[in-house]
């Protein structure tokens, strides 16, 4: 039989020959490459038990979790971008970053010490400032925040944003509606800390998120909304599509006073570039810096993971400072000012590094921007490609 087989073939024409030929091999590589396959899965599947410990360590072998405010603001964003270039699968490297959506800053900052899988937030710096004051109080989940909750690096400066209708500047706020933001975000806590060091009184403050709170201003049923975010904010720039609806809707000045104002607020403007339909002239405002917190665990896993990813983070700052200034925008141009500004090496007011990063940070030499650009033109958003090297 097998002898009649390969007559048969030898009689076949030689392009018949090489297309059998040509699809036996495809056959019997097909097969190898799925039975190959098909062991690597069921190496995760082998196990009647699903609480097996060897399953469990592959899974969170070298996970990071990251809390970051949802929709519509920046830290989503920038969780991804930071997911898109340390993530690892190299052995013993491995990193895995797991972006997880919560409603504000205040919340962060409990969620990196009591959330379960949770190692980092991406939060507001002010955000110390409240935990502080109830630590003197004798409470003692506030005592182990200010003690343990560390930052890793201050990420950038995010813009208070007030939008008003009929109003130019933030004094005028007294007795009008106000949305301050909504509660347990970060926006909340930072307007209320603005309007009481700056001593003005809404007739009424309420807390709407901030897509409906738009409306209602648009609607007149309040007069002004603060929104904290790195600029440009998804949101903002849908205003001024419909001219008619939102001609009366701009962007409110808020002057800043060291005085009154103070650490960790830093002056900022936002002008036409950033929202070319809200904006046609450069308003001040208020910066805040985001940054990127973790708990000082003792699980050794978990500083373990929190230690490579740090190592990671460092090494790829170049990658995302590029994405950021590449044609297709690929990462946040917010990376271009945090290279140009060195906030790697930045202290934050009122918080302490992270001990292993500063270790990190003392042992290399990480890569900064050289510039022509003054710190004036980044803050209007300039192109930095145009004045910048990145250099070793």
């Amino acid at each position: 039989m097998f002898l009649s087989i390969v007559f048969d073939f030898f009689k076949l024409n030689s392009v018949n020959r090489f297309f059998i030929l040509l699809f036996s091999s495809i056959s019997i590589f097909l097969s190898i490459a799925s039975v190959a396959f098909s062991s690597d899965l069921k190496s995760f599947f082998s196990f009647d038990n699903k609480e097996h410990p060897y399953i469990q360590f592959k899974i969170n072998d070298g996970r990071v979790g990251i809390v970051a405010s949802g929709f519509g603001g920046t830290y989503l964003r920038i969780a991804s971008d930071i997911k898109s270039v340390v993530d690892s699968n190299k052995p013993n490297k491995r990193i895995r970053v797991v972006p997880m959506i919560n409603r504000g800053s205040l919340e962060a900052i409990l969620d990196v010490r009591h959330l379960k899988a949770t190692e980092m937030g991406i939060m507001q710096a002010d955000v110390m400032e409240e935990v502080k004051e109830l630590a003197t109080t004798g409470n003692e989940t506030a005592q182990d925040l200010v003690e343990r909750v560390k930052y890793i690096t201050k990420l950038y400066d995010e813009e208070v944003h007030l939008i008003g209708r009929g109003v130019t500047r933030i004094g005028e706020l007294d007795g009008r509606r106000v949305n301050v933001g909504a509660i347990g975000s970060g926006t909340k806590f930072t307007a209320e800390i603005i309007l009481k060091r700056m001593e003005i009184k809404p007739s009424e403050q309420t807390t709407y998120s901030p897509a409906l709170a738009l409306e209602k201003l648009r609607n007149g049923e309040i007069d002004a909304m603060f929104f904290v975010v790195g600029k440009p904010a998804p949101l903002l720039l849908k205003i001024g599509e419909d001219k008619k609806r939102d001609s009366a809707i701009g962007l409110v000045d808020i002057a800043f006073d060291k005085d009154k104002i103070g650490a960790p607020y830093v002056s900022s403007i936002i002008t036409d570039k950033d929202y070319p339909n809200l904006s046609d002239r450069y308003v001040e405002t208020l910066a805040v810096p985001a940054i990127l917190a973790v708990y000082h665990f003792t699980d050794q896993r978990r500083k373990n993971n929190v230690n490579r990813f740090s190592k990671a983070f460092v090494k790829n700052i170049k990658k995302l400072y590029q994405g950021a200034a590449s044609e297709g925008k690929i990462y946040h141009k917010k990376w271009i000012e945090f290279v140009h500004r060195d906030y790697l090496n930045q202290e934050v007011s009122g918080w302490s590094r992270y001990e292993p990063m500063q270790e990190i940070l003392d042992q290399t030499r990480p890569e900064k921007v050289s510039s022509n650009c003054s710190d004036a033109e980044v803050r209007v958003g300039i192109d930095t490609k145009k004045c910048s090297n990145y250099t070793q």
